[in-house]
């Protein structure tokens, strides 16, 4: 996993062509990173995405990694700025205890103030019920909200809420992570 992100990282710092953009965030206990673009084609507007997350909760120690893809594009909101996707991500996760994958499906909402859209609120949520996972995991759930604020054009900061609980065969619910964060979003 330590690779993968230093690889996430390199990846970010190379690619400066197509409006890339790299976000890291932070909590107590976990690192979290992504980097995302947009999709090579004309017809589609659309990004793709990797990412990893890197904590610790009770004593466990677990790594997640994941690769994306979304179908991005105004929400038809008239009178707001409004992006949303719909995609998956298919993800690894490794711990001391329950490990496991799968296929996640899900979205994301941009919501940007009209008259000043340097504010803005993000929110994403994916799931994978039992149908769509391996390994230790019976379903997998993660769901986030961000408030940001453009500090430049190409650099935002925010503060957020996520929560990502897992339900291991045999044992029940588990919440990996739950809480705050902060973290900046560099677009290139």
């Amino acid at each position: 996993m330590k690779q993968a992100f230093v690889f996430l990282c390199l990846a970010a710092a190379a690619a400066s062509a197509r409006a890339e953009r790299l976000d890291i965030n932070l909590s107590d206990e976990v690192l979290r990173a992504t980097f995302d673009a947009p999709l090579p084609s004309q017809t589609m507007g659309g990004i793709y995405e990797f990412g990893a997350l890197l904590g610790e909760r009770g004593g466990v120690d677990f790594h997640q990694g994941h690769v994306g893809l979304l179908v991005t594009g105004d929400a038809g909101a008239r009178a707001a700025n409004v992006t949303a996707g719909l995609g998956g991500r298919v993800f690894l996760l490794d711990s001391d205890g329950p490990d496991g994958g799968g296929l996640a499906l899900g979205g994301m909402v941009d919501a940007r103030l009209p008259a000043f859209n340097r504010i803005g609120l993000i929110a994403y949520g994916y799931a994978a019920p039992e149908a769509s996972t391996f390994g230790d995991l019976e379903a997998w759930y993660e769901y986030a909200v961000s408030l940001d604020y453009q500090v430049l054009r190409g650099a935002s900061i925010y503060a957020g809420w996520r929560q990502l609980k897992i339900d291991v065969e045999g044992f029940g619910n588990a919440t990996v992570d739950t809480g705050f964060h902060a973290g900046l979003r560099l677009s290139f």
